[in-house]
């Protein structure tokens, strides 16, 4: 997990020095950053963040198998590390 965490602060340094207006230019970002999912629709698009970002937050959460431990949050099985 933390060769993920080491890209995702390398890339968060990268994006921080884009502008968001330049990011918004991409005719197809609004397309490309937003997902549904169980009906609700989630938009990125406006947020200073990319399709790198987005994989590599996906990357972190498999890793951490935050799938796993909401699934067992919503059993009420709870466990503190």
């Amino acid at each position: 997990m933390k060769e993920v965490l080491k890209k995702l602060k390398e890339h968060s340094l990268q994006v921080s020095k884009m502008s968001l207006k330049t990011l918004l230019a991409d005719p197809e970002r609004n397309k490309k950053m937003t997902i549904e999912f169980d009906k609700i629709l989630f938009d990125f698009s406006h947020e200073k963040m990319t399709i790198e970002t987005m994989k590599l937050l996906q990357d972190l959460a498999d890793k951490a198998d935050v799938m796993k431990k909401i699934q067992s949050m919503f059993k009420g099985v709870f466990s503190i590390p």
